[in-house]
């Protein structure tokens, strides 16, 4: 468990997952699905889950894949009578994750209580897919929990849909993952004088290699605005 005030720890043995062109890919094994909640809202949970990461870890970019065997992350829901899963899930427990470590094969995998009753937002009686995934996926990531109330790595869930990255948490990520440079970027692209001159397919390209998703449809001055608000 962390200290108060310091940075967010990371797992004991787990090394961070690799990055490949700025990418680390997630997979959903699509075979089980809670009941309760339509899966496109499942589906549609886990992409902004990804979203938010993305925009924390730019300019490495979190990719969804149809192959599980291009996926360090695997994500899977299950209960305690499936025979594929490592270890039982607890009382209370919403869902667990593993660092990367060598030699095993569920590494960076997160598992997702099924009989939780859960929804694509923090609702009474239900649990954020969003905010339990953003929570799980750091701990796939190599990353601990926080003794930080405030921040997304604390140890107990919070009953509210804030999904919150402490300075200490984001110091870690660059640590743990130095081509996450997004502060040093950002100030050097928001500083950029070249923003003025960029032209609407430059600026599509750029915004691909932050990890922000620009609209080829829309005005170069809005995509800026995108841009620089996502930033």
């Amino acid at each position: 468990m962390c200290n108060l005030g310091s940075r967010l720890a990371t797992i004991k043995g787990a090394k961070p997952i690799p990055v490949i062109d700025n990418k680390i890919k997630w997979h959903i094994d699509e075979s089980k699905f809670p009941l309760g909640i339509e899966k496109y809202k499942v589906i549609l949970s886990f992409e902004k889950s990804f979203e938010i990461l993305s925009n924390e870890f730019a300019p490495i970019h979190f990719e969804s894949t149809d192959k599980a065997t291009d996926a360090p992350i695997i994500i899977r829901f299950r209960d305690n009578s499936d025979t594929d899963i490592p270890e039982q899930f607890g009382k209370n427990i919403l869902a667990y994750a593993f660092g990367n470590y060598d030699n095993f094969s569920y590494s960076s995998d997160i598992f997702f209580n099924i009989n939780v009753r859960w929804w694509d937002m923090h609702k009474p009686d239900y649990f954020s897919l969003k905010k339990v995934c953003v929570h799980e996926c750091l701990h796939a990531l190599g990353f601990d929990h926080s003794d930080d109330i405030k921040d997304i790595m604390y140890w107990q869930y919070q009953l509210n849909d804030e999904i919150n990255f402490t300075n200490d948490t984001k110091q870690s990520i660059r640590k743990l993952y130095p081509a996450a440079q997004k502060t040093d970027l950002r100030n050097y692209v928001l500083e950029a004088k070249i923003l003025n001159y960029i032209n609407s397919r430059d600026l599509l390209i750029l915004g691909k290699y932050l990890g922000i998703t620009l609209d080829e449809r829309k005005s170069k001055s809005s995509n800026l605005m995108i841009l620089k608000t996502k930033l």
